[in-house]
Protein backbone atom coordinates (compact mmCIF):
# COMPACT_ATOMS: atom_id res chain seq x y z
CA UNK A 1 0.00 0.00 0.00
CA UNK A 2 2.83 2.19 0.82
CA UNK A 3 6.26 2.38 -0.29
CA UNK A 4 7.80 3.68 3.08
CA UNK A 5 11.72 5.91 3.44
CA UNK A 6 13.90 6.82 6.14
CA UNK A 7 15.06 10.28 6.06
CA UNK A 8 18.43 10.25 4.59
CA UNK A 9 19.75 13.37 6.92
CA UNK A 10 20.74 12.90 10.07
CA UNK A 11 19.16 16.12 11.25
CA UNK A 12 15.80 14.68 10.01
CA UNK A 13 16.05 11.55 11.41
CA UNK A 14 15.61 13.28 14.63
CA UNK A 15 11.89 14.48 14.18
CA UNK A 16 10.65 12.69 11.21
CA UNK A 17 9.89 8.64 11.41
CA UNK A 18 9.48 7.97 7.89
CA UNK A 19 8.21 9.39 4.95
CA UNK A 20 5.12 7.34 3.10
CA UNK A 21 4.21 7.16 -0.93
CA UNK A 22 0.90 5.50 -1.43
CA UNK A 23 1.18 3.28 -4.03
CA UNK A 24 -1.56 3.38 -7.34
CA UNK A 25 -4.37 1.07 -7.05
CA UNK A 26 -7.73 0.41 -8.58
CA UNK A 27 -11.06 0.86 -7.17
CA UNK A 28 -11.39 1.87 -3.00
CA UNK A 29 -9.49 1.33 -0.14
CA UNK A 30 -11.34 1.67 3.26
CA UNK A 31 -9.70 0.69 6.67
CA UNK A 32 -9.19 1.84 10.65
CA UNK A 33 -5.90 3.41 11.40
CA UNK A 34 -4.78 3.49 15.25
CA UNK A 35 -3.81 6.22 18.21
CA UNK A 36 0.28 6.76 17.67
CA UNK A 37 3.04 8.55 19.27
CA UNK A 38 3.73 11.12 16.75
CA UNK A 39 1.94 13.13 14.50
CA UNK A 40 1.50 12.88 10.59
CA UNK A 41 1.34 15.79 7.70
CA UNK A 42 0.17 14.49 3.74
CA UNK A 43 0.13 16.29 0.80
CA UNK A 44 -2.02 14.98 -1.78
CA UNK A 45 -2.54 15.94 -5.79
CA UNK A 46 -5.84 16.00 -7.58
CA UNK A 47 -7.78 15.34 -4.99
CA UNK A 48 -10.88 16.06 -2.52
CA UNK A 49 -10.84 15.47 1.39
CA UNK A 50 -14.23 14.92 3.20
CA UNK A 51 -13.37 15.27 7.24
CA UNK A 52 -15.43 14.68 10.31
CA UNK A 53 -14.38 13.93 13.84
CA UNK A 54 -13.29 10.19 13.36
CA UNK A 55 -13.79 10.16 9.57
CA UNK A 56 -11.67 10.66 6.46
CA UNK A 57 -12.88 10.39 2.66
CA UNK A 58 -10.56 10.77 -0.37
CA UNK A 59 -11.44 10.92 -3.38
CA UNK A 60 -9.66 12.16 -6.84
CA UNK A 61 -10.81 15.39 -8.58
CA UNK A 62 -9.25 17.05 -11.74
CA UNK A 63 -8.16 20.11 -9.62
CA UNK A 64 -4.68 19.74 -9.47
CA UNK A 65 -4.21 22.26 -6.34
CA UNK A 66 -2.56 20.61 -3.63
CA UNK A 67 -4.14 19.68 -0.34
CA UNK A 68 -1.75 19.10 3.05
CA UNK A 69 -3.83 17.53 5.54
CA UNK A 70 -2.33 17.58 9.27
CA UNK A 71 -3.29 14.66 11.38
CA UNK A 72 -2.73 15.65 15.39
CA UNK A 73 -3.75 13.20 18.44
CA UNK A 74 -6.39 11.12 18.22
CA UNK A 75 -7.60 8.51 20.86
CA UNK A 76 -10.21 6.38 18.72
CA UNK A 77 -9.75 4.21 15.41
CA UNK A 78 -9.83 6.67 12.84
CA UNK A 79 -11.62 5.69 9.30
CA UNK A 80 -9.69 6.61 6.13
CA UNK A 81 -11.70 5.66 2.95
CA UNK A 82 -10.10 6.20 -0.32
CA UNK A 83 -13.08 6.39 -3.04
CA UNK A 84 -10.35 6.03 -5.34
CA UNK A 85 -6.90 6.71 -5.77
CA UNK A 86 -4.94 10.14 -5.66
CA UNK A 87 -1.04 10.76 -5.37
CA UNK A 88 -0.07 11.25 -2.38
CA UNK A 89 3.10 11.69 0.27
CA UNK A 90 3.00 11.55 4.06
CA UNK A 91 5.45 12.65 6.62
CA UNK A 92 5.57 10.87 10.18
CA UNK A 93 6.78 12.71 12.61
CA UNK A 94 8.33 11.30 16.17
CA UNK A 95 6.22 12.72 19.00
CA UNK A 96 7.93 16.21 19.10
CA UNK A 97 9.24 16.40 15.33
CA UNK A 98 6.28 18.47 14.15
CA UNK A 99 7.10 21.41 15.95
CA UNK A 100 10.37 21.90 14.86
CA UNK A 101 8.83 22.59 11.03
CA UNK A 102 6.42 25.51 12.48
CA UNK A 103 7.40 28.37 14.85
CA UNK A 104 3.97 27.89 16.31
CA UNK A 105 3.90 24.45 18.94
CA UNK A 106 2.07 21.16 18.35
CA UNK A 107 -0.80 22.45 20.27
CA UNK A 108 -1.67 25.17 18.05
CA UNK A 109 -0.90 23.81 14.53
CA UNK A 110 -3.07 20.35 15.41
CA UNK A 111 -6.08 20.78 17.73
CA UNK A 112 -8.04 18.10 16.11
CA UNK A 113 -8.05 14.66 14.87
CA UNK A 114 -7.41 16.67 11.17
CA UNK A 115 -6.99 19.66 9.88
CA UNK A 116 -5.88 21.32 6.54
CA UNK A 117 -2.52 23.10 6.63
CA UNK A 118 -3.05 26.88 4.74
CA UNK A 119 0.48 28.09 4.40
CA UNK A 120 2.17 29.46 1.46
CA UNK A 121 5.72 28.14 1.51
CA UNK A 122 3.64 24.24 2.41
CA UNK A 123 1.73 24.98 -0.59
CA UNK A 124 4.34 25.82 -2.81
CA UNK A 125 6.09 22.48 -1.44
CA UNK A 126 2.86 20.74 -2.57
CA UNK A 127 2.98 22.08 -6.11
CA UNK A 128 6.43 21.25 -6.47
CA UNK A 129 6.68 18.09 -5.00
CA UNK A 130 4.36 16.55 -7.72
CA UNK A 131 6.40 17.97 -9.96
CA UNK A 132 8.60 15.51 -9.70
CA UNK A 133 8.47 12.26 -12.03
CA UNK A 134 10.31 9.72 -9.65
CA UNK A 135 9.57 9.01 -6.09
CA UNK A 136 13.39 9.10 -5.03
CA UNK A 137 12.80 12.87 -6.47
CA UNK A 138 9.58 13.65 -4.58
CA UNK A 139 11.57 12.84 -1.52
CA UNK A 140 14.79 14.08 -2.13
CA UNK A 141 12.58 17.31 -2.85
CA UNK A 142 11.07 16.93 0.03
CA UNK A 143 14.28 16.50 2.36
CA UNK A 144 15.80 19.97 0.93
CA UNK A 145 12.58 21.58 1.74
CA UNK A 146 11.87 20.15 5.46
CA UNK A 147 16.12 21.23 5.80
CA UNK A 148 15.12 24.70 4.62
CA UNK A 149 12.52 25.58 7.59
CA UNK A 150 13.86 23.66 9.95
CA UNK A 151 13.49 25.58 13.38
CA UNK A 152 16.01 25.54 16.12
CA UNK A 153 13.79 25.19 19.30
CA UNK A 154 15.25 23.61 22.65
CA UNK A 155 12.55 20.36 23.64
CA UNK A 156 15.24 18.78 25.42
CA UNK A 157 13.14 18.10 28.30
CA UNK A 158 10.30 17.61 26.67
CA UNK A 159 12.20 14.72 24.90
CA UNK A 160 14.18 13.27 28.49
CA UNK A 161 10.01 12.75 29.40
CA UNK A 162 9.47 10.84 26.39
CA UNK A 163 12.31 8.98 26.28
CA UNK A 164 11.48 7.97 29.92
CA UNK A 165 8.02 7.04 29.30
CA UNK A 166 9.15 5.29 26.71
CA UNK A 167 12.02 3.16 28.28
CA UNK A 168 10.30 3.07 31.60
CA UNK A 169 6.59 3.47 30.99
CA UNK A 170 5.70 1.99 34.75
CA UNK A 171 7.27 5.58 36.02
CA UNK A 172 4.52 7.57 37.43
CA UNK A 173 4.20 11.24 36.09
CA UNK A 174 5.07 12.16 39.95
CA UNK A 175 8.28 9.75 39.38
CA UNK A 176 9.35 11.63 36.16
CA UNK A 177 8.93 15.20 37.32
CA UNK A 178 10.61 14.40 40.43
CA UNK A 179 13.36 13.04 38.65
CA UNK A 180 14.07 16.57 36.35
CA UNK A 181 13.13 18.64 39.28
CA UNK A 182 9.77 19.88 38.07
CA UNK A 183 6.23 19.58 38.85
CA UNK A 184 3.82 17.22 37.57
CA UNK A 185 1.46 20.46 36.39
CA UNK A 186 5.12 20.97 34.01
CA UNK A 187 4.93 17.93 32.53
CA UNK A 188 1.38 18.49 31.99
CA UNK A 189 1.91 21.53 30.07
CA UNK A 190 4.84 20.23 28.51
CA UNK A 191 3.21 17.30 26.77
CA UNK A 192 -0.32 19.34 25.89
CA UNK A 193 1.76 22.13 24.27
CA UNK A 194 4.35 20.32 22.09
CA UNK A 195 3.19 16.51 21.74
CA UNK A 196 -0.73 17.61 21.92
CA UNK A 197 -2.23 14.82 24.58
CA UNK A 198 -1.86 14.49 28.30
CA UNK A 199 1.13 12.47 29.86
CA UNK A 200 -1.42 10.01 30.63
CA UNK A 201 -2.76 9.92 26.94
CA UNK A 202 0.68 9.74 25.74
CA UNK A 203 1.75 6.50 28.43
CA UNK A 204 -1.76 4.60 27.27
CA UNK A 205 -0.67 4.71 23.16
CA UNK A 206 2.89 3.53 24.42
CA UNK A 207 1.53 0.98 25.60
CA UNK A 208 -0.75 -0.07 22.77
CA UNK A 209 2.00 0.19 20.35
CA UNK A 210 4.46 -2.25 22.70
CA UNK A 211 1.86 -4.63 22.02
CA UNK A 212 1.88 -4.37 18.73
CA UNK A 213 5.14 -3.84 18.07
CA UNK A 214 5.99 -7.52 20.82
CA UNK A 215 2.88 -9.32 18.36
CA UNK A 216 4.69 -8.32 15.16
CA UNK A 217 8.06 -9.17 16.51
CA UNK A 218 6.85 -12.86 17.62
CA UNK A 219 3.15 -14.00 16.28
CA UNK A 220 3.04 -16.68 18.52
CA UNK A 221 3.16 -15.05 21.75
CA UNK A 222 -0.11 -15.30 23.99
CA UNK A 223 -2.54 -11.91 24.65
CA UNK A 224 -0.91 -13.13 28.76
CA UNK A 225 2.61 -12.62 27.49
CA UNK A 226 1.97 -9.64 25.66
CA UNK A 227 0.35 -7.88 28.09
CA UNK A 228 2.97 -8.30 30.61
CA UNK A 229 5.72 -7.57 28.23
CA UNK A 230 3.81 -4.41 27.70
CA UNK A 231 3.98 -2.92 30.94
CA UNK A 232 -0.11 -3.25 31.50
CA UNK A 233 -0.73 -3.98 34.95
CA UNK A 234 -2.87 -6.82 34.53
CA UNK A 235 -5.01 -8.84 31.73
CA UNK A 236 -8.30 -6.52 32.81
CA UNK A 237 -6.16 -3.41 32.32
CA UNK A 238 -4.89 -4.71 28.81
CA UNK A 239 -8.17 -5.50 27.71
CA UNK A 240 -9.91 -1.97 29.10
CA UNK A 241 -7.03 0.08 27.69
CA UNK A 242 -7.54 -1.85 24.29
CA UNK A 243 -11.27 -1.09 24.01
CA UNK A 244 -10.77 2.30 24.67
CA UNK A 245 -8.14 2.50 21.59
CA UNK A 246 -9.48 0.31 19.40
CA UNK A 247 -13.24 -0.02 20.47
CA UNK A 248 -12.04 -3.92 20.28
CA UNK A 249 -11.01 -6.61 22.69
CA UNK A 250 -7.25 -7.82 22.11
CA UNK A 251 -7.88 -10.62 20.69
CA UNK A 252 -10.23 -9.43 17.93
CA UNK A 253 -7.75 -6.76 17.37
CA UNK A 254 -5.11 -8.95 16.69
CA UNK A 255 -6.93 -11.46 15.02
CA UNK A 256 -8.38 -8.66 12.30
CA UNK A 257 -5.49 -6.31 11.35
CA UNK A 258 -3.22 -6.01 8.92
CA UNK A 259 0.92 -4.92 8.96
CA UNK A 260 1.20 -2.47 6.10
CA UNK A 261 4.29 -2.89 3.83
CA UNK A 262 5.97 -5.07 5.81
CA UNK A 263 6.44 -2.48 8.76
CA UNK A 264 4.56 -2.57 12.13
CA UNK A 265 1.79 -0.42 10.75
CA UNK A 266 -1.68 -1.74 12.05
CA UNK A 267 -4.43 -1.43 9.84
CA UNK A 268 -8.05 -2.80 9.70
CA UNK A 269 -9.27 -3.21 6.31
CA UNK A 270 -13.01 -2.90 5.60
Amino acid sequence: MYEISIPKSDNLKKHIKNFCILKEFEGEINYFAYPQSGTSLAFYSNACIVKEDSFIEITKTEKDSPLILLLGKYKLPLQIRYKSYSPEISINFTPTGLNYFFQKNTSEIASNTAQFIDDNKWFKAGQQIFDHNSNTDKIDYLERFLLEILVEKDLSNVEKCVSDMNTNPTNSISTIAGNMNVSPKTIHRWFVNYIGCSPMDYKKIVRFRKAIDTKFDDSFQNLGQISFDSNFYDSPHFTREFKKLTQMNPRDFFSDIDYVADKNIPYKFL
